[in-house]
């Protein structure tokens, strides 16, 4: 004798409970709702619309890296030396291991590298880091531009002032962010000339997304201390980044809405312009690098 349809409808409720799989007849085809639970410690944004098809991806399972470089003291007595990259350098190490999630043992920072340093370290990255890892390029230093050429570059601790021999390109540096195979890089840069990274250098989008939405996206995008323009020793813009990242207290934040938050800021306490942008033909599809309080 076959089952009413209210005890069918008991029977289904209960197997929904018990996250099995309910299987019916359709037709002679085997139809299969499968019931899935998230675990609680997966982020799923207060905005999330029903059927939003965005990635919610488990941010335990991500390894955050940073890259930082310091540079005060250049061989080259025609370079003058700098007396903060590095202590801001350092600063900007004790922000990150201390209030969000990068382990002290995946972090590399290096103090008055030569170009060969630097672009080893770069090399090491790009080898062993993959789709499950996000990336921070921190780099504080001298920076020139090559009007003619329309070239900008860093210049580490062994730069010659009248040989760009040891000198690094931005191209260079964008090759190597091409390479690292990461789902988030984000290069932050304050130097003179720092926004010579940008092939096409525009301010912040009008609008944010979702953080679920922009994390999915890989991105490539660079924050830098001003445009094509010198930029004192002491730095406004330093002072203002950690300050934030420091007084923040969002469990998830943007690189952009950190950005945004000291812009206007910096335009009022010092005479240079920060960008925030893309760095251009480097794999950026949209999305933006998270933050994550500890």
């Amino acid at each position: 004798m076959g089952l009413k349809q209210w005890q069918i409808l008991i029977i289904s409720l209960i197997l929904i409970i018990c996250g099995n799989s309910l299987y019916s007849q359709v037709e002679g085809e085997s139809k299969v709702t499968t019931i899935i639970i998230k675990k609680p410690d997966q982020y799923v944004p207060s905005d999330q619309q029903p059927g939003d098809s965005a990635i919610i991806e488990d941010y335990n399972t991500i390894e955050n890296h940073a890259f930082i470089i310091g540079i005060n003291s250049y061989n080259d007595p025609a370079l003058p030396d700098l007396d903060n990259p590095i202590s801001d350098a350092t600063l900007f190490y004790i922000s990150l291991i201390g209030n969000y999630t990068f382990d002290p043992e995946n972090v590399i920072m290096l103090k008055d590298p030569t170009r060969a340093q630097i672009i080893e370290k770069l090399d090491e990255l790009s080898n062993t880091l993959t789709r499950r890892d996000n990336l921070v390029i921190f780099y504080a230093g001298h920076g020139s531009w090559d009007k003619r050429k329309e070239t900008g570059y860093w210049l580490p601790s062994d730069a010659d002032k009248s040989s760009s021999a040891n000198w690094l390109r931005n191209s260079t540096i964008q090759d190597f962010i091409e390479d690292i195979d990461t789902q988030h890089t984000l290069l932050i840069t304050d130097a003179c000339f720092a926004g010579a990274i940008f092939k096409s250098r525009s301010g912040f989008a009008d609008a944010s997304l979702a953080v679920n939405k922009v994390y999915a996206m890989p991105s490539r995008k660079a924050m830098t201390s001003g445009t094509l323009e010198q930029v004192p020793d002491r730095s406004v813009f330093l002072e203002y980044l950690l300050k934030r990242l420091n007084d923040n207290e969002k469990k998830y934040i943007s690189a952009r809405e950190i950005y945004n938050s000291f812009f206007e800021a910096v335009l009022n306490n010092s005479p240079n312009v920060p960008q925030y942008g893309v760095i251009q033909n480097t794999g950026d599809e949209g999305g933006d690098f998270i933050f994550i309080k500890r």
